[in-house]
């Protein structure tokens, strides 16, 4: 069976077609997204909404070091503002009259697969997992894209250590918040859960929309889980 899941924007994919792939797979190359805010009113003595008569670059336009930004002329004298950075015009203020760049960084991190299987194919914005069985739920509140083991809860939490459900996703039927801050010490990454628990804010809570999904999750013990393409549909793999 395959599963559809999201590929994040602004991304580098580093998986590929036929790729057999686990939790200590690089899945994507990210860059932090940096903003340098400029004052050009201010800095060059205009107003500030009449910035669009002094700018020379536009809104998605590439910009170099040395690429001039802004240009006031007048009759005495002409200013320029030239670019120090590289990057690309996020956005200009006309109220403040400044320039928003967006900075290219080179501090680009991986980021590890939260999920398993082989890529059976990639495609835009998505790619689809193939997988040996799976089983789609629908819950109550949009996630964002995240997977995980599943750890079903059937003993004490004293009993249990951050090497058995550091970042794991704990499946049970009830929460108190003594033992949410218990699971998150322990590096849990979430629980499933039969209803919401109003007070339990350190954990995220999935909630299945209906009971047959989790007594057959809870029966069949699957050992995966993974939020699909659409932000609602959780998926039960192995």
């Amino acid at each position: 069976m395959n599963i559809k899941i999201k590929v994040p924007s602004n991304a580098k994919l580093l998986i590929k077609t036929g790729q057999n792939v686990d939790f200590s797979t690089p899945f994507i190359q990210k860059n932090e997204s940096k903003f340098l805010h400029i004052p050009l009113a201010n800095n060059m003595g205009f107003k500030a909404k009449d910035i669009f008569r002094y700018i020379k670059k536009a809104i998605g336009e590439k910009i170099s070091k040395g690429d001039l930004l802004a240009e006031n002329k007048s009759f005495l004298s002409t200013k320029r503002y030239l670019s120090d950075t590289e990057g690309v015009i996020e956005g200009i203020d006309h109220e403040e009259g400044a320039l928003i760049i967006k900075l290219v960084s080179k501090d680009a991190s991986d980021i590890l697969c939260y999920f398993k299987g082989e890529v059976d194919g990639i495609y835009d914005g998505y790619f689809e997992l193939k997988v040996d069985k799976a089983h789609a739920t629908q819950i109550v509140d949009s996630l964002p894209t995240i997977g995980a083991p599943v750890f079903y809860l059937s003993s004490s939490l004293n009993d249990l250590t951050e090497d058995d459900i550091s970042s794991a996703i704990i499946f049970t039927s009830t929460m108190e918040p003594i033992q949410s801050t218990r699971m998150k010490t322990l590096g849990a990454a979430g629980v499933i859960l039969k209803s919401i628990h109003p007070d339990v804010t350190d954990l995220i809570q999935i909630v299945l929309t209906k009971d047959n999904d989790y007594s057959h999750v809870q029966k069949e013990k699957f050992p995966y889980m993974i939020v699909g393409h659409e932000p609602q549909t959780v998926y039960f793999y192995h």
